[in-house]
């Protein structure tokens, strides 16, 4: 039990610590997946589309200028 008798997540679970290592490494992981960034040209949806990426997501990238849109594609492949 844990601070004013809540239970702690681990707690009556056995073989947690071999799942949590898992976890740790697998979680985030979007291979498989497709994700549709708007605004991906730059700023935050820009950001997005570097992160999905990096996570192993298939990212497609919208964005209102052709060509900004075109460089970033360019720079995040």
């Amino acid at each position: 039990m844990g601070l004013a008798g809540y239970p702690t997540p681990d707690a009556g679970r056995s073989g947690h610590a071999a799942g949590a290592e898992a976890m740790k490494t697998n979680r985030w992981r979007l291979e498989g997946q497709t994700a549709l960034v708007t605004g991906a040209s730059v700023g935050i949806g820009r950001a997005i589309a570097g992160e999905l990426l990096g996570l192993g997501a298939d990212v497609l990238l919208v964005a209102r200028d052709e060509s900004q849109l075109a460089a970033t594609a360019a720079e995040l492949a």
